[in-house]
């Protein structure tokens, strides 16, 4: 009778299936999914920050409208200056956890390609906040939230239109937040990319005795 080794035998003397080596992509430690989380939502709020000040130079103040003159508050939109990098940052943390945070997207081509993405988020975000400030403060007649979020598709549809144009326009917008992903994948040791014939060899079943 064959004896068989004890690596192949469970509890109780069963014959089990000797452990496989996993994928060292499939294994990336928890941590660095956490760390990449919150690196590329600190990435899209702080690029939603720079877009608001600088790109759009909405200032901190809410305008008011002159005391003699018909004309309105603002033609532009405005809301404090903490909302758009809020907004960042929770739509940032979405995608990642929804998209992002798979193992088999933990490498060093990923991470940048999703900085790249916090990078429109982060722009995106700040025109969708002034787009929604400017219904919410300055259209007459009063608006409720039931009005915002009925227009949110096409204001949103706007706002992605002009954050393509921006990153166009302000290439290291784009380029920086890139090239933190790809630093922080270096430093955890990722691989480039992901071995698809090793993920793809399917895995010794159990044989019944």
């Amino acid at each position: 009778m064959k004896n068989s080794s004890p690596s192949e035998r469970g509890s109780f003397g069963k014959r089990t299936a000797p452990r496989q080596s996993a994928d060292p992509v499939q294994r990336a430690p928890m941590g660095i999914a956490v760390i990449a989380g919150v690196l590329l939502a600190t990435l899209a709020a702080t690029v939603a920050v720079y877009t608001w000040f600088v790109v759009l130079d909405v200032p901190y103040d809410r305008p008011v409208a002159p005391l003699f003159s018909p004309k309105p508050a603002s033609n532009e939109g405005w809301a404090p200056f903490y909302v758009a990098p809020l907004v960042a940052a929770a739509i940032a943390a979405g995608v990642h956890h929804l998209v992002l945070s798979k193992p088999r997207r933990m490498t060093v081509t990923g991470l940048t390609l999703a900085g790249g993405w916090m990078a429109l988020l982060g722009v995106f975000a700040a025109y969708l906040v002034k787009n929604v400030g400017y219904t919410w403060y300055f259209v007459p007649g009063g608006v409720t939230i039931f009005h915002i979020l009925s227009a949110l598709v096409p204001m949103s549809q706007f706002a992605l239109v002009r954050a393509v144009g921006t990153l166009i326009t302000h290439p290291l917008l784009l380029l920086l937040p890139a090239l933190a992903g790809a630093v922080l994948a270096i430093a955890a040791g990722l691989p480039v990319q992901r071995d698809k014939s090793a993920a793809e060899t399917p895995q010794p079943s159990r044989r019944p005795e």
